[in-house]
């Protein structure tokens, strides 16, 4: 596997992020999404899940929404309104 995508996911994995989406990309094929706080991109491969009602990442997220994640957390929470969506993902090993 190329060693940006392990690069890539290991800083969104390692990272505790809470912020609001400024942008929402695909890179490596996989979701990207950059913090407007923090300028910070993150990419990862989210499921779609009953958890997200079945709602893929890159095209239900937008602009302003909040997302959470704890470091080492196996979920990524998007907050739309008063609504939580969870996002459980993809690891990626060498």
């Amino acid at each position: 596997m190329d060693n940006l995508v392990i690069n890539d996911f290991d800083k969104f994995n390692s990272s505790a992020i809470k912020g609001k989406i400024e942008k929402i990309e695909i890179v490596h094929h996989m979701s990207s999404f950059t913090i407007l706080e923090t300028n910070e991109r993150y990419v990862f491969a989210p499921y779609t899940s009953d958890l997200n009602e079945n709602n893929s990442f890159d095209l239900f997220a937008k602009k302003g929404d909040l997302v959470v994640k704890k470091s080492y957390s196996d979920t990524l929470k998007l907050i739309k309104g008063n609504k939580t969506y969870l996002y459980t993902f993809r690891k990626i090993n060498q």
